[in-house]
């Protein structure tokens, strides 16, 4: 005889960081005379703050370039999504994403069960949101030179997104 008991409650998680996209290339002679004329260190990291250093960076990386959407917290909530399901946990994410590979960030959470807010509806619309990306030059011998650029999530998420109403709706909050 089956026990009627009734499913539990979805574990509901709110988190926000950023959501990130990780282009990485195998070092040229193009990227390393960027790696040069940005400053950037060799098997180091360092951020860059103008949009127009990233681009040539990615033109430079070339159509062989590989880009995997992430940022350590929604790689989590993603992996936690995934292997236990929607019944299980529902996550909120805080975050913003841009043009630049948006859409396959958006799919990666939705098919992890991920609401990601504010909704592009409720986003500024003086302001472009842009996403953060890490362009990861790759040596020959597997050392890696990070210049990442944090689009701009700052300017666009605010203190009132996170509303009393927001947070009851959780029981667990995720931050890093």
């Amino acid at each position: 005889r089956m026990s009627s008991h009734a499913m539990p409650e979805p574990v509901k998680i709110l988190t926000s960081d950023l959501l990130i996209v990780d282009e990485i290339a195998k070092r040229n002679p193009r990227l390393d005379a960027l790696v040069t004329e940005y400053n950037l260190p060799p098997d180091g990291k360092k951020s860059i703050d103008r949009r127009e250093q990233l681009t040539a960076l990615l033109k430079a990386m070339g159509e062989d370039r590989m880009a995997l959407p992430g940022g350590s917290s929604a790689n989590a909530m993603t992996t936690l999504g995934k292997l236990l399901g929607k019944r299980k946990i529902q996550t909120t994410f805080l975050g913003v994403v841009g043009d630049l590979h948006g859409a396959a960030i958006k799919k990666e959470l939705t098919d992890a069960n991920i609401t990601l807010i504010p909704a592009a509806s409720e986003l500024p619309k003086d302001i472009v949101p842009e996403t953060t990306v890490s362009a990861i030059i790759v040596g020959d011998n597997h050392k890696r030179t990070v210049a990442t650029y944090a689009g701009n999530a700052k300017e666009i998420l605010k203190p009132e997104h996170i509303t009393g109403e927001l947070v009851d709706a959780h029981n667990v909050m995720f931050i890093q």
